[in-house]
């Protein structure tokens, strides 16, 4: 009997919305007799297996199951109740599809970005790295759809839409790499101005790092070494550095936001004696600043 009552709980779960709940919920009733509701007392039954994450989605999609079981709404009771156990079984659901309920229109494209960044997120590691986290924004996520669907306790939409907002943003913090200010170090070839792959490399690493840091400035130092006259050093820093600017900008760090300067041979970066080529020289410097 309980196998039946968990195939029919089930889709009557799918089926439900707010505007159709009372006349179906009397049929319903009829039909399946003691069955409304009993999802919950077989999820606690459970003794919760698999990673934190399917733990913590269990422990967070019971509660809901409670407290939707409180209010007397028997149906979405069951339908996390039945997520609570699935998560148990370390086959945890992914978070409710829009198309699952019925939302009102101007709250779906609010509700169809969210799940994208939290999908995103779940896909991006965040069920290892922040286990608990990630299970609290999947289960606030799934009550906002709750909640919406019903729309008449704009406090409790509020409520689940906030606590998913703030577990989303500490995920996505969690996921940010881990990047410091620099210095960067940007190598040149003798004579030569042009980036090769090695410092194509780099500068992907300073472009992600001020993003994520949300860098104010990016400083650049341009140098050369000592072979060649002061002159044409000079020229070839500045060739550098307009070389990284234009690598940087292209991958989207603002021009007003880089500060180039270029020294030729002025400020060697390792001090060596005039007309000395070392490659420790032939180099652009770049510091973050926020």
């Amino acid at each position: 009997m309980p196998r039946i009552c968990f195939g029919v709980a089930s889709i009557w779960g799918g089926l439900m919305t707010s505007t159709k709940r009372f006349v179906v919920a009397v049929a319903a009733l009829t039909l399946l007799g003691g069955c409304i509701g009993m999802e919950v007392g077989a999820a606690k039954r459970v003794d919760p297996k698999g990673s934190d994450f399917d733990k913590a989605l269990y422990a967070g999609y019971l509660e809901l199951a409670e407290a939707e079981l409180a209010e007397g709404d028997h149906f979405d009771s069951d339908r996390f109740a039945l997520r609570a156990t699935a998560a148990a079984a370390g086959e945890a659901p992914a978070p409710e599809e829009i198309a699952a309920r019925e939302l009102p229109a101007d709250q779906t494209a609010d509700l169809a970005a969210a799940r994208e960044r939290l999908t995103a997120a779940l896909a991006a590691g965040a069920r290892n790295k922040v286990p608990g986290e990630a299970a609290r924004a999947q289960v606030m996520f799934d009550c906002w759809m709750q909640e919406q669907e019903e729309n008449f306790q704009p406090d409790d939409i509020a409520r689940c839409r906030g606590a998913f907002v703030t577990a989303l943003v500490s995920l996505e913090d969690a996921l940010k790499p881990a990047v410091g200010p620099g210095p960067f170090q940007v190598s040149f070839e003798f004579d030569s101005a042009r980036i090769g792959a090695d410092g194509h490399e780099i500068i992907d690493r300073i472009a992600t790092a001020a993003k994520a840091l949300g860098a104010v400035r990016v400083k650049l130092a341009a140098h050369a070494d000592r072979a060649g006259t002061d002159a044409y050093n000079q020229r070839l820093s500045e060739m550098r550095a307009r070389a990284v600017v234009k690598a940087l900008a292209g991958r989207g760090v603002p021009t007003v936001r880089i500060e180039a300067r270029s020294f030729g041979e002025k400020r060697p970066v390792v001090p060596t004696a005039d007309g000395v080529s070392d490659s420790r020289n032939r180099v652009v410097l770049v510091t973050l600043e926020e």
